[in-house]
């Protein structure tokens, strides 16, 4: 719980500083004449530069992963506490099977869903899922350094696959639910499984269902799913005490795993860094516009 108080503080921490900023800002140039609400455009600004804010940190992020993953191999045996990042190979010794595909894998979620109108009288459609669930087994990765055991449930952060409703997959995932007993849920699927952090000592397994139940023809099907023998990119942790890499506890970040190479991973990083890059100059853009209101520069606030 330790990790959401802090990232909640930083969040209210970088919106406190850009409300401080352009509030400032506001007092001293003063409301009159503004082509724009003075509340409008201290909140509008504050909003703006906040998502510009977050946005950039999200870019500079993904920009120092890039660049960890480059010097991967160059990285010696870890040492207690330090931030891990390798590649290599996944090793799974025991594996699960995945619910729709019914192929082996180290790790899996899943969901079984379909669009819904979300009252009478509007044509507005939501997703509501109907089966819901995840699994990991213990697996370790194969660098050229050695192997690192994965001591955390893994995050799968990547794209997920949808998988065609048919009679194998169907049968695939009847005999994946055979004799499991899922959590009800009343309303659509929204609550998490595990914690990110929970330890991965041995096989973990969760499933939810939702209380109403629809025919799995009328339902379409997605999976993420993580294979033996997959090149991998691992991004956590080291802790001596559980003997391998486990999630970020010190900045309250899963162990994640991004599927491919180095150089597809890197290329995957970048493409990240330039769409928040972009994401952060528009916010920057908008703020900018606001802050022109408050000064009053007529000719910039058209």
């Amino acid at each position: 719980m330790n990790h959401i108080v802090r990232a909640f503080a930083v969040w209210v921490g970088i919106y406190a500083g850009c409300l401080t900023a352009l509030g400032a800002l506001w007092f001293w140039k003063g409301p009159e004449d503004s082509t724009i609400p003075e509340e409008g455009a201290l909140l509008g600004g504050t909003i703006a530069l906040w998502f510009a804010v977050m946005f950039g940190r999200a870019a500079v992020k993904r920009l120092r992963e890039r660049a960890a993953v480059g010097r991967a191999d160059d990285v010696d045996r870890p040492v207690d506490g330090e931030f891990v990042v390798a590649r290599g190979t996944l090793q799974c010794a025991a594996p699960l099977v995945s619910p729709f595909t019914g192929v082996p894998v180290a790790a899996y979620n899943y969901k079984a869903w379909r669009r819904e109108v979300r009252g009478p009288g509007t044509k507005t459609s939501v997703e509501i899922a109907y089966w819901w669930g995840e699994g990991s087994a213990p697996c370790s990765l194969m660098t050229r350094r050695g192997t690192l055991e994965l001591r955390s449930r893994p995050w799968l952060d990547f794209w997920s696959a949808g998988v065609p409703n048919t009679d194998e997959s169907r049968g695939h995932f009847s005999r994946f639910m055979h004799g499991v007993q899922a959590e009800p849920q009343q309303g659509g699927i929204v609550v998490p499984g595990f914690e990110w952090d929970a330890g991965l000592d041995g096989p973990l397994r969760r499933d939810k269902a939702k209380t109403t139940h629809v025919p799995l023809e009328e339902l379409q099907f997605t999976e993420w799913t993580l294979s033996p023998g997959e090149p991998v990119v691992v991004i956590g942790r080291y802790s001596a005490q559980r003997g391998g890499v486990i999630h970020d506890d010190r900045k309250g970040r899963p162990l994640r795993v991004l599927k491919g190479d180095a150089e597809t991973v890197r290329a995957a990083l970048g493409q990240g860094a330039t769409a928040y890059g972009v994401l952060s100059l528009l916010a920057l853009g908008v703020s900018a516009f606001f802050a022109a209101s408050i000064l009053r520069w007529h000719d910039l606030a058209f």
